[in-house]
């Protein structure tokens, strides 16, 4: 059995990728501190006690807390340029054996065991090779949602959704 993809990996997906390895606690956490951080900068423009020292200090805190939120954009115009995967479109094939995937930056074969997890979202679906080098599959890619729905299964069946911890 072998299951056949091609298309372009849009920056939107790339964004919607980066913003799936986000922990929802985490983000959680952030939107919390950059509301406390915006109240306290509100407040001392408000009082003008010392508003000029300390609010430029929380706006640059401001800024730092907010790096979740415009650093996937980075990544997908980083990842829209030539020399980068998912530049040109890509092509494929899914078979028992591994994964493999073709464009004009070259080709690559992955088989089964090389991937240490996957993720897999409503319409997304990555695929871990190491903590950082990812793949990105979408339903756009394939032919049919039949397609889709195999590969999902496939995936589920032959690369772990977590990866094994280390032993010390």
């Amino acid at each position: 059995m072998s299951i056949n993809f091609q298309g372009k990996i849009t920056t939107a997906d790339i964004r919607k990728a980066v913003f799936l390895n986000y922990s929802p606690v985490y983000l959680g956490v952030n939107i919390a501190l950059m509301a406390l951080t915006a109240f306290a900068i509100i407040y001392l423009l408000a009082t003008g006690s010392l508003a000029g020292n300390y609010a430029l200090g929380l706006l640059f805190v401001l800024l730092v807390l907010a790096t979740p939120f415009w650093q996937p954009f980075q990544t997908a115009r980083a990842a829209d340029r030539p020399g980068s995967l998912y530049y040109e479109p890509i092509r494929g094939v899914i078979d028992d054996t591994g994964i493999s995937t073709d464009n004009a930056q070259g080709k690559t074969f992955l088989e089964w065991g090389e991937y240490t997890r996957h993720k897999a979202a409503r319409e997304m679906l990555l695929l871990y090779k190491g903590r950082y080098c990812v793949n990105i599959l979408t339903p756009a890619l394939f032919a049919s949602r039949q397609d889709w729905e195999t590969c999902l299964s496939l995936v589920a069946e032959k690369v772990p959704a977590r990866a094994a911890r280390r032993k010390a």
